[in-house]
């Protein structure tokens, strides 16, 4: 299981997202309108079937058009199961 937290600053225009990344395919995506004056934060949880070697990362972007700051990102890897 992955669960994870961003926050990325304010902005107007721009779509804001986070892509969870399996082994270079991104396996899934969330993306957000534009959350105006106000900084954005989303948490998120996947599960999926991981095994020794399989290399994960995440990415976080947005497309307002000006640079934003990422002031929160905390990712945590718990493994269920034997």
């Amino acid at each position: 299981m992955i669960h994870g937290v961003f926050t990325i600053s304010a902005s107007a225009t721009g779509v804001r997202g986070m892509r969870l990344i399996k082994n270079g395919v991104v396996t899934s995506e969330i993306l957000t309108p534009p959350p105006g004056t106000h900084g954005f934060s989303h948490s998120f949880m996947v599960t999926g079937a991981y095994v020794a070697g399989d290399v994960i990362s995440v990415s976080l972007f947005q497309d307002s058009g000006v640079t934003l700051n990422n002031t929160a990102v905390s990712i945590i890897l718990v493994k269920v199961g034997e």
